[in-house]
């Protein structure tokens, strides 16, 4: 039976981990049958982790928090100057939650996260946003938790939004808990190269309501419930949304302004 998880303070009723969904979305990513890093689904069958877990990678695997196995096709997506890559699964499994995906973080945010160090059956991780570095494009500075080996990849899950708002990249220290980097999902949204997992993205969770039912009604109102996203154009569905927008607010990608909004 799962448990509710209630600590910190703002969003009651925290659904996304009660109902293992956050959890349920990670997976290990294994290359040449040794595990490597962590992903997650942002569709039933696109994966999104870090280029320096699948770099040089003859044979990819994703092993899902259920125990299944898929097999990537083709050679990941990758990009130059973000440490992101997309894998592509050979069959779509629609058991597996997939994460909604949004643009909002702040400067002391709470964030979740879920991966898969140093070969285990998976750990959760909790940090606080410190603010953006001043990368181009900037990374998302956390602290107040440890990244291990293994982790890179994992999605950040902005508790107060209930939308994952980072991708974590890198770790500020791998035998203390001062915390890491994360790339924003609005620059990685905003690369050409990714741009279409946005879309892909939405008409996933219009057909699959796990998530949004899953939502605490405060998170709500921050993340879209992509319910006006159908047969819209093909540069809507990034989720950026203030805190007194409605739930059904949809932006374009293409005003998107930096990677995140403090």
């Amino acid at each position: 039976m799962a448990h509710a998880v209630c600590w910190g303070v703002g969003v009651m009723n925290r659904g996304i981990l009660a109902s293992e969904i956050l959890p349920g979305c990670s997976a290990r990513i294994d290359v040449g049958g040794v595990a490597c890093g962590t992903g997650f689904f942002v569709t039933a069958r696109d994966v999104v982790t870090c280029r320096h877990v699948v770099d040089n990678a003859a044979e990819l695997t994703v092993r899902d928090r259920f125990g299944r196995r898929h097999v990537a096709i083709g050679t990941p997506v990758v990009t130059e100057d973000l440490d992101l890559a997309w894998i592509r699964l050979g069959t779509p499994d629609t058991r597996v939650p997939v994460a909604l995906l949004g643009a909002v973080a702040d400067t002391d945010d709470e964030l979740y996260s879920f991966g898969y160090p140093e070969d285990n059956a998976g750990e959760p991780a909790t940090f606080d946003i410190e603010g953006l570095t001043g990368d181009e494009p900037p990374r998302i500075k956390f602290k107040a938790g440890q990244v291990k080996p293994g982790m890179s990849g994992s999605p950040l899950l902005n508790m107060r939004t209930g939308a994952v708002c980072a991708v974590l990249v890198s770790t500020r220290g791998r035998q203390s808990s001062l915390g890491g980097y994360g790339i924003p999902v609005s620059a990685m949204l905003a690369c050409r190269s990714f741009r279409e997992l946005g879309p892909l993205n939405a008409s996933a969770h219009i057909n699959d309501s796990r998530w949004m039912d899953a939502m605490a009604a405060e998170q709500k109102k921050y993340s879209s419930a992509l319910a006006n996203a159908s047969g819209q154009g093909s540069d809507v569905f990034i989720t950026n949304v203030s805190e007194g927008a409605r739930v059904e607010k949809i932006v374009n990608i293409g005003d998107i302004n930096g990677p995140v909004t403090f």
